[in-house]
């Protein structure tokens, strides 16, 4: 179903280039049915007031439209602050089923602020400052943050008070009984989605988003020494060492989740 629960009413039959008598039923959370298409994203819609000219079987896919939008509550408790209709890939593969449902992703949720108590950490443990991440992406992309986040942690960085991307992953929350596990530490264009929404979101979530003047750590590698951190007025990313004795590469953590 594309992402939705498993459709009531299964297969169907039809004659060649005929109609379908019923389509089935299908159902889900916070999204809105668009109909059934022959294609996960665009395609031809299937009715059953049309014939859809098809010569031999084929498969029909659930489209949908989420209820979300900027500024909301989303799923985990956090804001919405990306939204994506054609959907992103994602997830510990960064792939396009990489959603908690199976399927592309199409929103990025940030904690809320008083997650952590705005702890500053480093980004890697004093002893892997020096080496670059085995398997780490150079890239920033959206939705690439999860497999970067877990990378970091498997080389070591495994300590939430010295490893950023722990420290990330460490939040959970339960909302209404069910459990979200699934936060990490944003890219870098991740990040930048962050501070851009924050210019549209603070004015009706007064003190709930990020602060524009601190550094915030994303999990998007520059070299063996340094990973970036995005922070200022003008969101710049600045490339800073991943340990420093001391305060002087300690940053904060804001996670995030895709789904």
């Amino acid at each position: 179903a594309n992402g939705g629960a498993t459709p009531s009413g299964g297969s169907a039959t039809t004659v060649t280039g005929g109609t379908i008598t019923t389509l089935a039923f299908v159902s889900y959370t916070n999204w809105t049915f668009n109909g059934w298409f022959t294609a996960a994203s665009g395609g031809t819609q299937i009715t059953t007031s049309a014939e859809h000219n098809k010569t031999s079987n084929f498969t029909l896919y659930a489209q949908w439209t989420g209820s979300y939008s900027l500024g909301d509550t989303g799923p985990g408790g956090g804001l919405i602050f990306y939204v994506s209709s054609v959907g992103f890939n994602c997830g510990i593969s960064f792939n396009s089923t990489g959603s908690p449902t199976g399927s592309k992703c199409h929103f990025l949720e940030g904690a809320p602020k008083i997650w952590a108590a705005e702890i500053k950490v480093n980004w890697a443990h004093a002893e892997y400052a020096n080496v670059s991440v085995p398997d780490s992406w150079d890239t920033g992309g959206i939705g690439s943050g999860y497999r970067n986040t877990l990378a970091i942690i498997n080389q070591g960085n495994s300590d939430p008070s010295k490893s950023a991307a722990a420290f990330a992953r460490s939040y959970t929350v339960v909302i209404s009984g069910e459990t979200f596990n699934d936060w990490y530490l944003p890219s870098t264009n991740e990040a930048y989605q962050l501070m851009v929404t924050r210019e549209t979101v603070m004015p009706t979530k007064p003190g709930e988003w990020i602060n524009p003047n601190g550094g915030y750590w994303t999990s998007t590698e520059y070299d063996a020494n340094e990973a970036f951190r995005v922070g200022g007025s003008a969101f710049d990313f600045v490339k800073y060492y991943k340990y420093w004795e001391g305060t002087s590469s300690q940053f904060w953590v804001r996670p995030i989740r895709a789904f």
